[in-house]
């Protein structure tokens, strides 16, 4: 439900320390399709994740807003083969 979307990310913003203590680099190749009308979450929210995810693609779709695959299901599906060939 909404509701326990919202939970989720009221508790995340408050125990932000604590959760980063368990944090561990990933270490694999990373894909974030982005979409770019993105009403939920701002860019910033993208960035500065080498710390966390060295081997991240950040792949920004003008089109497309919170559900990327709905709005621009070609793209995400190009970018999703390609990701897999690697």
């Amino acid at each position: 439900t909404r509701r326990a979307m919202a939970n989720y990310y009221r508790a995340f913003g408050r125990n932000r320390g604590e959760l980063r203590q368990h944090l561990r680099p990933i270490n694999l190749p990373t894909l974030l399709i982005w979409g770019v009308r993105e009403p939920v979450f701002i860019r910033e929210t993208t960035e500065h994740f080498h710390e966390y995810v060295p081997n991240l693609r950040i792949v920004r779709v003008d089109r497309a807003g919170h559900f990327v695959q709905t709005d621009a299901p070609e793209i995400v599906n190009e970018l999703l083969i390609e990701f897999a060939r690697g």
